[in-house]
């Protein structure tokens, strides 16, 4: 992986311009990008796209921590010389609202989500920005979250059950850009 960063430099170097790497996080995409956390490390800025928001998760010079919800819009370009259309597609803005209404919970993510809400008005404290914390989040620990979570799942649950769906839930929760986590923090997107 070093030797593709100093590809990538060199190529930036020789020609004054901008180096792209495509990348896919993991099963868990809360823990980010798989493999070697060189390109993490090398790279001036990172964003994750997933569930049609952008998510700028580094930036050494602009802000971390910003969304930027998109759709896709499928714009007609011609036809080609069997007569069939030429399309491609352009990003339009979306606002951040309508986003969140299409992302559908099952039970366990309603009652992660109603009880990070819960967590972060009962324990909640204004963080200070960082590469993975945006500015101004108020945000919970954890451990307050999944005591949250736990209390309201139900006590007649087994604490394996009740845990397993606690992870599930907060996996697709950040997924979804709904919360955002940076350990021992999380918050509402």
């Amino acid at each position: 992986m070093t030797a593709v960063v100093l590809m990538a430099d060199q190529v930036r170097d020789e020609f004054g311009a901008a180096t792209i790497f495509v990348h896919h996080s993991g099963k868990d995409a809360g823990r980010g990008a798989r493999g070697h956390t060189s390109l993490f490390a090398a790279a001036d800025t990172v964003v994750c796209v997933a569930d049609r928001v952008a998510t700028v998760e580094k930036s050494r010079d602009g802000i971390s921590g910003e969304t930027f919800p998109f759709s896709l819009e499928v714009v007609n370009l011609g036809e080609d010389a069997d007569g069939d259309p030429i399309t491609t597609c352009v990003l339009k803005q979306e606002q951040q609202s309508e986003i969140r209404s299409q992302v559908k919970l099952n039970d366990s993510e309603n009652i992660c989500f109603d009880a990070l809400k819960e967590a972060v008005s009962m324990f909640g404290e204004i963080l200070p920005e960082t590469s993975a914390i945006p500015r101004g989040a108020k945000a919970a620990t954890i451990e307050n979250w999944r005591t949250t979570f736990d209390r309201k799942y139900g006590e007649e649950r087994s604490s394996d059950a009740a845990k397993k769906a606690f992870n599930r839930a907060k996996t697709r929760l950040i997924a979804s850009k709904l919360a955002g986590v940076s350990a021992p923090w999380a918050w509402l997107w």
